[in-house]
């Protein structure tokens, strides 16, 4: 799983890491599956530290 924000501050989880496009990240052309919106709050816990759109997505480890 990956996590990543866009520019205006929604946070999403992704099964394949996301390609960055000029306001959001997209999924993957081989993952077919839907990005899952995150609260803010649970991105901070899940990866441990604010993220921002300048941000890269983060790798997350399977018990995330």
């Amino acid at each position: 799983m990956w996590i990543a924000v866009d520019i205006d501050g929604s946070v999403y989880m992704y099964t394949q890491k996301p390609i960055r496009t000029t306001e959001c990240w997209m999924p993957d052309t081989e993952d077919h599956n839907e990005p899952i919106e995150v609260n803010r709050s649970k991105a901070k816990a899940i990866a441990g530290r604010v993220l921002n759109w300048s941000d890269e997505p983060i790798k997350l480890n399977k018990n995330a």
